[in-house]
């Protein structure tokens, strides 16, 4: 029986397939309703997908809509966020910054990398903040890639440094930036992949920044879906796309209270994962 309860709002960015598609089919599978908002760079492969979960879970009692949405594009994020605070009230509950990219041929396809991967999930998230309820998360999607030890020495104790300052992070960032696009980046102790720089980034982000502005019972947590079988990760890769989903499904099913034993963390298989 429908609740006349309000339902939590969420959006999953690059969602119409792979890890993000397979999330909102386990939401739309689960016992609560929820508002969930399926975004995508490419409307028609957006509205595809959409019509698709709502054929394939006609009894779900959850809203499902779609909106475009491209986190490389300044515009296309300002304009999302102005739907949001007119369609929604400007009320959202969970933000899964899923999109991503890992195409690494050429230094544009690097630089490519970075700003949907890193600068754009973060100018998003930073623009949907005044939006974010009382209570609501935040939910980073990252990599195993991502963790300081696939990192140099010098990357390592950069990033591990709790005293981390907006303006360190921004400089940090800005050096691999530049590296990058002289493509000598690895010589600095970065790894050699654009993508593995990232999530590493992301995770730092999120651990030393994001949890200094977010507030009162707002939460913010980066995950490890693991290596899954999905356009971006291969066929060949060993964990079904169903696993992983599972990880940002059970933080949006975690209470929607803080928790600092969670907040600002990262999680793999459900369960905290060291740094």
């Amino acid at each position: 029986m429908q609740t006349t309860e309000k339902l939590r709002s969420i959006i999953i960015t690059g969602a119409n397939r792979g890890i993000g598609y397979v999330t909102i089919e386990k939401l739309l599978e689960e016992k609560t309703s929820y508002d969930i908002i399926l975004t995508a760079r490419d409307s028609q492969k957006g509205q595809e997908a959409l019509t698709s979960l709502l054929k394939k879970h006609k009894s779900s009692q959850s809203k499902l809509t779609f909106q475009e949405l491209d986190v490389y594009d300044s515009k296309s994020i300002d304009s999302f966020v102005s739907w949001v605070k007119n369609k929604h009230n400007g009320n959202i509950d969970v933000v899964v910054n899923n999109a991503g990219v890992n195409i690494e041929k050429t230094i544009q396809d690097r630089l490519n990398v970075i700003n949907i991967n890193l600068t754009g999930a973060i100018e998003l998230t930073e623009k949907l903040l005044p939006y974010l309820s009382s209570d609501g998360k935040i939910i980073m999607i990252s990599s195993q890639n991502g963790q300081l030890s696939w990192q140099g020495h010098k990357i390592r104790e950069m990033l591990d440094d709790s005293t981390m300052t907006r303006e360190k992070f921004d400089k940090i960032t800005n050096e691999l930036i530049d590296k990058t696009k002289k493509g000598d980046h690895s010589n600095l102790g970065w790894s050699s992949d654009t993508y593995d720089n990232t999530k590493v980034l992301l995770n730092a982000y999120t651990r030393w920044i994001l949890t200094k502005m977010i507030k009162g019972d707002q939460q913010c947590y980066t995950v490890d879906p693991g290596w899954c079988r999905t356009e971006m990760g291969g066929s060949y890769a060993p964990l079904p796309v169903e696993r992983g989903a599972d990880t940002p499904v059970y933080l949006i099913k975690l209470p929607f209270k803080f928790n600092e034993k969670y907040n600002g963390k990262f999680f793999r298989d459900c369960k905290l994962h060291p740094f």
